[in-house]
Formats: C-alpha cells, sequence, structure tokens
C-alpha cells in the first residue's frame, strides 16, 4: 500500500491494482482525518506495508507567493510527521521529481490540467472503483502515490503502472538502492 500527499489537503492511497480512493480536504488536519477514516474503512490499519510519498514546496514564482510557500512547507511537515510512524518508506520529492517518475512533463498551469486529465486516463485503465476528479490537488496526489510505487519498484507485469509506462512510454527506472537497504533494515518484505 502507498500514500501520495499533495499539501496541504490531497490524499490518496495507492495499491497494485490502482488508487483505492482518494480525497482533498480544507486543510493538513481534515484531510488527516478524512485519510485516517478511509484507512479505517478500508481494513488498512495495522499495516506496516506502507509507503509515503509527500510533495515537497519548491521555490517562489510570484509576488507574495512566499506566504503559499511557507503554509505548503508546514503542511509538509504535518503529514510526514502524520505518517512516518506507520510507514515502512517515506519520500518526499519535489514536483519535478515525481513527474519524471511517472512522465508528465510540461510548464506552470498546463501541469494542473494535465494531472487531470491523466488521471481521468487512470481511472479508465483501472474500471471500478477509480472515480475521475476535477480537483487538480487530488489528481496529483494520485500520480504522486503511483510515482512513490514505481520508485519503490512495485511494478509487475500486466498490473495497472506497468500498463501506464507502456502506453505512455516512460522509461523503467531501478528502485532507489537506499529504500532497498531501509526496508532490509527493518526486516520488512515486499
Amino acid at each position: 500500500l502507498c500514500v501520495g500527499v499533495d499539501p496541504p489537503g490531497a490524499w490518496a492511497i495507492w495499491c497494485m491494482d490502482g488508487c483505492l480512493c482518494s480525497g482533498v480536504g480544507d486543510n493538513e488536519m481534515l484531510a488527516g482525518r478524512q485519510l485516517n477514516d478511509a484507512i479505517r474503512q478500508y481494513g488498512l490499519q495495522g499495516r506496516r506495508y506502507l509507503m509515503v510519498g509527500v510533495e515537497r514546496p519548491w521555490g517562489v514564482k510570484v509576488a507574495g507567493g512566499e506566504k503559499a510557500i511557507i503554509k505548503n512547507a508546514i503542511a509538509c511537515g504535518y503529514w510526514i510527521r502524520h505518517l512516518e510512524s506507520a510507514a515502512t518508506l517515506t519520500w518526499s520529492p519535489m514536483a519535478n521529481q515525481w513527474r519524471r517518475w511517472v512522465g508528465v512533463h510540461g510548464q506552470g498551469d498546463e501541469l494542473k490540467k494535465l494531472a487531470v486529465r491523466l488521471t481521468t486516463v487512470l481511472a479508465e485503465m483501472q474500471g471500478e472503483p477509480a472515480k475521475p476528479t476535477t480537483n487538480h490537488n487530488e489528481a496529483e496526489a494520485r500520480l504522486i502515490a503511483m510515482a512513490t510505487w514505481m520508485r519503490a519498484g512495485c511494478i509487475v507485469h500486466g498490473d495497472l503502472v506497468h500498463r501506464w509506462m507502456l502506453k505512455f512510454n516512460v522509461p523503467y527506472r531501478q528502485p532507489s538502492l537506499q529504500w532497498n537497504v531501509e526496508m532490509r533494515g527493518r526486516n520488512d518484505k515486499m
């Protein structure tokens, strides 16, 4: 299982078959409660094979945007603390890092529209119970979860991520050696 978070309040739970559920809250506290409820609802409580990807803020693009960056950074810290105790592996990528893993390229606002469009395609590829989303933060949380899944090397021939890679010509990348060492250190098996 894998959780992807796009601070301040968008989250998604990913499994081998694709996006299990996702949501977006007004702030990180509300979204954290929604995530905990979803984890309980799906009977995932107590599972240790959990990977977490939380997007890290980067750069100030517009005047006055510093406050948004600081708020996002605080939310990022909240999510990492909130999920770290339950997670076997954590990853805090910047936007360009997770986008590279899923094969998303573009500039500015175009990326928000592209994320929504790609998660619609992803939902179609997955079938039930996936539902497309119109919220770009929730769409990015789903893609962050998928990127974290890919980075951990959980791709299996014929699964949703493998079909995604073939459809969009995304190259296979070796899983991070650091993650492999961490996994062995905790005696967990994926």
